[in-house]
């Protein structure tokens, strides 16, 4: 993040930043780690106050299309 508060991308790292989170992850379900599951969401799982900052300067932004997550919304309410 800047100094005026933009977020980048760094675009000679992101291939491998982003191949290394997916081989985690799969590797989490492939393995059924339940812990290193629970880890990631504890670790990385979390809104930075400085990327909640920029999501509240969004909060009056209007919005024409509202996405729904259909799969997640069954998923929760298979939970409850």
């Amino acid at each position: 993040m800047d100094a005026d508060g933009r977020f980048a991308v760094d675009h000679g790292r992101i291939r491998d930043a982003v191949t290394a989170l997916t081989t985690e992850l799969m590797t989490i379900q492939a393995t059924d780690d339940f812990a290193a599951a629970e880890q990631i969401l504890e670790t990385r799982g979390v809104v930075r106050p400085e990327v909640q900052r920029v999501l509240d300067r969004l909060e009056g932004i209007p919005t024409d299309i509202r996405p729904r997550y259909v799969t997640a919304e069954a998923l929760t309410t298979l939970t409850r």
